[in-house]
């Protein structure tokens, strides 16, 4: 797989320049453990493909997303490590800064968290102190 550009763009990195896609692997369904498996099956169906996937298409899609996340918390690390702090939010904005859909969603997720966590931090104040259900 080639992403932005093609095959005639010459090797050189940059803008427009081909890059080539690493994690796409052979598909060895029943080697390893599948911990996303429904989620992934749950999220292909969300995005129109059949109520049961392909065991071999969840297990690529599954490869696909888990090799993303791991190059990508690397890379956080590497930032991290650079400022000499522990991996933060800010790390991972920085790598996705140039990719708009990432960055806000990462930004809304991050809102959400800590709307989650302020709403049950608040409920178990409420039980703490006897005046809730």
């Amino acid at each position: 797989l080639m992403q932005r550009g093609g095959p005639s763009a010459g090797p050189q990195q940059g803008r427009g320049a081909p890059v080539a896609v690493s994690f796409v692997k052979e598909v060895e369904v029943g080697k390893r453990k599948k911990p996303f498996e429904n989620d992934v099956a749950q999220m292909m169906y969300g995005f129109g493909d059949a109520r049961a996937p392909l065991p071999e298409s969840i297990a690529l899609v599954e490869d696909i997303v888990s090799e993303f996340v791991t190059q990508m918390t690397k890379e956080a690390c590497k930032l991290s490590a650079k400022r000499g702090k522990k991996l933060a939010l800010e790390d991972i904005l920085l790598l996705v800064r140039k990719q708009p859909q990432l960055y806000y969603r990462a930004r809304e997720l991050n809102r959400l968290q800590k709307e989650v966590t302020n709403h049950k931090d608040q409920t178990a104040e409420v039980k703490r102190l006897g005046a809730g259900p």
